[in-house]
């Protein structure tokens, strides 16, 4: 295969590599990291490299596809389990490697062990649904969509995420994992157009000749296969368990029934997939493929530990009833691993020599490999290092990211003495040279070949280990009515919405959204005035009464109130402003030093919210910043480089944490972060002597201490600051009433950054009506895997399962029991359940120095599972600890469950959350949403959705102290927000728009014909888009998006659009009703106004002026065109 970027080949590599290619097998010892995958990358056929587990599988195809075409196949999350977590990412990933595997895409496959002994499908079944689209092919669409759907495609009305399939008349919408989504138009059968188009807004991008669709699952079932699965199931019913076990088993073989009858297997594919007509993944492979066992010794220990476990789960598991007898067959026999995989080429490669058991080499070769240097931090030394490699006529190739890199790195060099060329293109004849050359190539870490005198440094042995720039992703904020949804008419009240129904009258056909009032009143709402509904977002509602004066009083009231709020934040704000803040001048060029010596990627949202902080910094802003983002995704690191920033400036940093745990993560953190930099990081919380503190706050007054982490403590009276300038608060939601009235005295005028992984609903409702600056993290690591989410009844076997699984891959687990009264005998039981466990204890109200020595002990792994109370919710950072068990994860709420779950899948590792409830329990509604929710957001960075969904279960709270109280839920937060909105222009001198009512009577048919969309949840969203519009510019806009989504449009939909124009004009030009009939058009106001009588006077030739009731505009001939121009004319006026 080519190495990309036409990176020199070292002879030595290539003359084994054809050796291998040509049936000798081999053992090559001594090699580092760098050497193994350049070696890899030198093979001239197919590879199948095998690591012991995903870390190394990660770190090697990590280095792999820096060099050639690499695809990573993770192994199956878990075997046994019933029922899937819910994220489908990791079986994405999965059947994209497949897919890129059979079409003969990839140089590389990187698998770890397990994979060797999983199952996969039958070449021929991923071939066959395949789906090839070309432009003028003739296709029967039916066979499409059944390929589609049994191919692992879901169809649903719009595609908007991968995964899922529209078909809407002759407009079929394809969303794969791994590509952009497709749109294919027809024309009958024939294939009229191939394109592109956006998720979020639906409309085409660009057009392509034709399309490839690969399959979305590995998990193909045959209309027969399903009536013979079910007669499979039902002879694995045991009769010999015992009553508990029994019912457990014919419960899950009641719902496979139950599945398999509809012909729809879900989340279950798992648990039958042996019963399938399934392959080794030797199977897969072309036949001159090249087997690479990365370590010997770590893969067959991979096999052992992977083997022994699934056994002893097996026993455990039939025993209660949770998997068949013959489960053990989801698992290749142990003895067969080998055999399909020793007719392939294959070598072994090793750090250190040591016996191969895999097969027996017919050569063995052994290295002298020098590890390069990383010498991110001692150019010195590489300098050096260059002049010996000179000196000896190696031929030295450094590599950097970019151009810019490049330079930085050749001037770097030059100040030390010595020059070095830049080149685009390594000259074909550079092994041999004894050149030096920097060239800007994207590489990982080096390698060595002494034998041919061949040096290639990496980008990581060079700069600080950085991916790249991770793109931002657009944060989703919106309240969409769906039938059945609480909602909120602003001049009516609250209903409930009961969906779409087409009413005809003497003016014509029109759709109306149907709203239920209290006594089952009905009122049917134009769908162009469907702007005058919001969701209802809070706890259950008392129904308004329609007609009523109720409402309105009730809406009076709390504008009022919300006035009167406004003018006491804009005081606020007044007052911040006023007040002289510190304009800091950083010194750039320092804090890109800080900044580029993060050992992790930088995201693109980091980069944007560490330049806002800092750009407030420079600007003199009193700061009040809500930097809001997912566990994991650096908030600390932003929060962190404004302390430097500060620092530098000769001012003092506090770190307040709700915990003391959390506390003394942050100042590790910070004392890591701070170490090569002359910071001076102290922390203060429970855990401090007497003797300690004084001592520290002493040094804290004398300007000693730059940057002071800690808990409340920080607040007492007795803690003086010489000059502080920066206060960081960490879940700042959890502090209480008195602490926070406290920190309002320390924020008067000090910069202050709040950070929330799932900001409270107040907070958010702070952020969201722009009353406090807001810095969104929504981008995940790039190695991090969604966490395994399971909700299910508490059970000893749950317990034993999730516990012995994670023990036995040397991992560490959370058991969180929330009644520290009865903590010990839950931990007693545990014991008696998984003895290996190694158990510590912890809980809030336990003496320090026995919590600080329980949590050291774990963090030392020196035991293995932490029974502990929520105490861990914020704070416990470890890798190792990738299971959770939450024990009435009923009785938590939501935000809490979402910061528990965190605590795992911080790592490369895959995390597991157990949510559990007492079986047999029934849940309360609140309850069951917000385990509901931790379901649905399981994705990375899901905090916000999180928080969002908080305001839907629990409502927005309160913005300023307690007189809010209520006033939202009176109202619903969505118009909550637009009264404030509205309340804050007002005061700010700006025009605020009032949510105002425009009715149109037309004598044309204006709705959306059910044939046209069948979906009225989708109909629901358009009528919403239509209503939306103010302008020509919106009309055209709406009607192409209209077109590229959905086809040729009828005429009552251009209609309807016409309509929604007419109204949104009739709004800004304060119309009540705008009538349009061919021959007898007429426009109504409340009021009569100059610019209204300045507009009929322009249009006195065809506009009259009516005032014998309420204001009435006549118009003449071309009644459509002439109130057009009219409305025009006047909404412009206004504005």
């Amino acid at each position: 295969m080519p190495i990309k970027n036409n990176l020199p080949i070292p002879r030595e590599a290539q003359d084994i590599a054809l050796l291998i290619s040509r049936g000798s097998s081999a053992s090559l010892f001594g090699l580092s990291l760098g050497e193994k995958t350049y070696f890899a990358a030198c093979m001239p056929d197919f590879v199948l490299y095998v690591a012991a587990d995903y870390f190394q599988a990660s770190k090697v195809y990590e280095q792999l596809s820096h060099l050639c075409e690499t695809a990573l196949l993770p192994a199956i999350p878990d075997l046994l389990t019933y029922k899937q977590g819910a994220t489908e990412e990791i079986f994405f990933r999965r059947i994209d490697a497949l897919n890129k595997l059979i079409s003969g895409k990839l140089d590389v496959l990187v698998v770890t062990a397990q994979s060797l002994c999983e199952l996969f499908p039958k070449k021929s079944d991923l071939q066959d649904h395949i789906i090839n689209i070309s432009q003028n092919q003739t296709v029967n669409i039916d066979d499409i969509v059944f390929k589609l759907l049994s191919g692992g495609y879901k169809r649903a009305s719009l595609a908007s995420s991968p995964g899922y399939f529209s078909l809407r008349g002759d407009i079929l919408d394809i969303y794969p994992y791994s590509s952009e989504p497709v749109r294919i138009e027809f024309f009958g059968n024939l294939v009229e157009s191939v394109m592109t188009y956006s998720p979020n807004s639906q409309t085409r991008v660009k057009s392509l000749q034709n399309a490839t669709i690969y399959p979305l699952t590995e998990f193909f079932i045959s209309k027969e296969l399903f009536e013979k699965l079910k007669q499979e199931i039902f002879r694995r019913r045991n009769n010999n368990l015992d009553p508990d076990s029994k019912a457990r088993q014919d419960r899950i073989i009641d719902e496979l029934m139950f599945k398999l009858e509809a012909q729809s297997i879900d989340n279950s594919y798992v648990y039958i997939s042996y019963l399938l007509d399934r392959r080794p993944l030797s199977e897969l492979l072309p036949e001159n493929a090249i087997i690479i066992y990365d370590e010997t010794k770590l893969i067959l220990d991979a096999f052992d530990n992977l083997y022994n476990e699934h056994y002893a789960r097996i026993k455990s598991l039939i025993e209660l009833g949770e998997v068949f007898f013959d489960a053990h067959k989801q698992l290749i026999d142990r003895q067969e691993v080998f055999g399909p995989y020793q007719k392939f080429n294959k070598c072994a490669l090793c750090k250190i020599f040591s016996a191969n058991k895999i097969f027996e080499p017919d050569k063995i070769f052994d290295f002298r490999v020098t590890p390069i240097t990383r010498y991110v931090s001692v150019m010195d030394e590489l300098v050096q290092d260059l002049k010996n490699w000179k000196a000896n006529s190696y031929s030295v190739l450094l590599t950097a990211k970019d151009q810019a890199a490049a330079k930085s790195l050749q001037s770097i060099i030059a100040d030390k003495g010595l020059f070095i060329d830049i080149s685009d293109d390594i000259p074909p004849n550079f092994l041999g040279s004894s050149k030096t050359l920097i060239s800007p190539i994207k590489t990982g870490v080096g390698c060595s070949w002494h034998n041919d005198k061949f040096i290639l440094i990496g980008n990581d042995d060079l700069f600080a280990k950085k991916k790249a720039l991770s793109p931002a992703r657009t944060k989703d904020v919106f309240f969409e009515v769906k039938e059945g949804d609480y909602v909120v008419h602003y001049i009516h009240g609250i209903g409930i919405c009961k969906g779409l129904t087409r009413l005809s009258g003497s003016l014509g056909t029109k759709d109306y959204i149907v709203i239920e009032y209290r006594n089952g009143d009905i009122l049917y709402v134009p769908t162009e005035q469907s702007d005058l509904l919001s969701k209802y977002s809070g706890s259950t509602p008392k129904l308004s009464k329609l007609g009523g004066v109720e409402f309105g009083k009730v809406k009076q009231k709390v504008k009022s109130e919300i006035k009167k709020m406004a003018f006491d934040l804009q005081e606020l704000y007044a007052q911040r402003s006023q007040q002289k803040g510190y304009a800091y001048e950083i010194d750039e060029q320092l804090q890109r030093a800080f900044e580029d010596s993060f050992e992790f990627a930088e995201t693109q949202d980091q980069r944007t919210a560490t330049d806002e902080i800092l750009d407030d910094m420079r600007n003199g802003v009193v700061m009040d910043r809500l930097v809001c983002g997912d566990v994991g995704y650096g908030k600390t690191e932003v929060a962190l480089r404004a302390a430097f920033a500060t620092v530098t400036s000769n001012r003092q940093v506090a770190f307040l944490a709700p915990t003391t745990i959390l506390s003394e993560q942050h100042y590790k953190t910070a004392c890591e972060r701070m170490r090569d930099w002359g910071v001076s990081v102290e922390v203060l919380n429970r855990f401090k002597s007497a003797k300690e503190t004084k001592e520290i706050l002493k040094r804290l007054k004398a300007g000693e201490i730059d940057i002071l982490c800690g808990t409340h403590r920080i607040l007492s009276k007795d803690v003086e600051f010489k000059d502080l300038g920066l206060l960081i608060l960490d879940e700042e939601q959890r502090f209480g009433v008195e602490d926070k009235e406290k920190i309002k005295m320390l924020k008067n005028n000090v910069n202050v950054l709040s950070m929330s992984a799932t900001p409270i609903p107040r907070t958010l409702h702070m952020s969201l009506s722009g009353i406090r600056d807001i810095s969104l993290l929504s981008v995940p690591p790039s190695d991090r895997l969604p966490i395994q989410t399971y909700i299910a009844e508490l059970s000893d076997g749950l317990i034993k399962d999730a516990i012995t699984r994670e023990l036995s891959r040397g991992g560490q687990v959370f058991v969180v029991y929330n009644r520290s009264e009865f903590i010990d005998g839950f931990a007693t039981k545990i014991k008696r359940l998984a003895p290996e466990a190694l158990i510590e204890v912890i809980f809030g109200t336990m003496p320090e120095q026995q919590l600080a020595r329980a949590i050291k002990r774990f963090y030392e792994g020196k035991s293995n599972v932490l029974v502990c109370t929520a105490i861990i919710e914020n704070g416990i950072d470890l890798a190792n600890a990738n299971t959770l068990i939450v024990c009435n994860a009923d009785r938590f709420g939501l935000s809490q469950l979402y910061q528990l779950r965190g605590r795992v899948g911080r790592s490369n590792r895959l995390g597991y959350a157990y949510l559990t409830f007492e079986p047999d329990k029934e849940l309360t509604s609140q309850a069951y949403k917000r385990l509901e929710a931790l379901m649905e957001f399981t994705e990375l960075g899901s905090g916000f959705k999180i928080a969002l969904k908080d305001l839907e279960i629990r409502g927005a709270g309160t913005v300023l102290g307690k007189k809010q109280h209520g006033h939202m839920e009176k109202v619903g937060y969505e118009l909550y927000t637009k009264l404030l909105m509205q309340a804050r222009q007002e005061l700010e001198n700006k025009q605020a728009r009032d949510i105002a009512e425009c009715r149109v009577e037309a004598d044309f048919d204006a709705y959306i014909p059910d044939e046209f969309i069948k979906d009225s949840s989708v109909r629901m969203r358009l009528y919403n888009k239509i209503s939306a519009i103010q302008n020509p510019q919106d009309r055209l806009d709406i009607l192409q998006e209209i077109k590229d989504v959905f086809g040729a449009l009828p005429k009552q939909v251009e209609n309807l659009v016409n309509v929604g124009l007419y109204k949104g004009l009739g709004v800004r030009a304060k119309a009540s009703i705008v009538h349009l009939e061919k021959n007898n058009g007429w426009i109504m106001f409340d009021e009569v106004t100059p610019e209204l009588i300045d507009v009929v006077n322009n249009f006195k030739n065809i506009a009259s002026l009516d005032l014998s009731k309420k204001p009435k505009v006549l118009l003449k001939s071309q009644t459509y065109k002439n109130i057009y121009n009219f409305l025009q004319t006047l909404a412009d006026k206004y504005n």
